[in-house]
């Protein structure tokens, strides 16, 4: 597997791979990714080149967005004047699941905080996302106190509830 940076020639296939990803995600229970999210991020994250491919050979098999922390405020953070990164909109095509590519992710995510001098890796989860949850507690990433209200127009306008985790890099 290789890493690199998505491109606008990506678009198509990522498109194909989140719709997949949208219909686990229904299957498992968590109703929240749909046509829209995260799929019209993506061009802003490949102008930022923040958008990252794992790729098998030319197939796509997980990507995700890493930018830098902002904090929010309403979460307390174990160090929170801490350099720090977030890591978003992690996916994994199904053909791809249950090989250890999301925990791969998380580990490449460290491993470039580290490199940009950062001492965490930060992410929000939905509350609703229990799978989501139990994977990155997994990972060995830690809930700090507090929760987070996210408003996505055309997803949840009136707002989502997140859970910020973080874990040392």
């Amino acid at each position: 597997m290789k890493l690199r940076t998505a491109t606008a020639s990506d678009l198509p296939k990522l498109r194909e791979i989140y719709a997949e990803i949208v219909i686990e995600m229904l299957k498992n229970g968590v109703d929240l990714w749909n046509e829209h999210y995260p799929y019209e991020w993506f061009p802003e994250d490949i102008a930022a080149e923040r958008l990252w491919l794992l790729c098998d050979e030319e197939k796509i098999a997980a990507a995700f967005a890493l930018d830098s922390f902002t904090d929010t405020g309403d979460v307390t953070w174990q160090q929170p004047g801490s350099p720090a990164m977030v890591l978003m909109r992690l996916g994994v095509d199904p053909a791809y699941q249950h090989m250890g590519l999301g925990a791969r992710c998380v580990e490449l995510a460290k491993n470039m905080a580290r490199e940009r001098g950062c001492k965490y890796l930060r992410l929000f989860v939905v509350d609703c996302n229990k799978p989501a949850e139990q994977f990155y507690i997994k990972c060995g990433f830690v809930r700090g106190q507090g929760e987070h209200t996210e408003v996505i127009p055309g997803l949840a306008p009136e707002g989502l509830t997140e859970y910020g985790y973080e874990i040392g890099v």
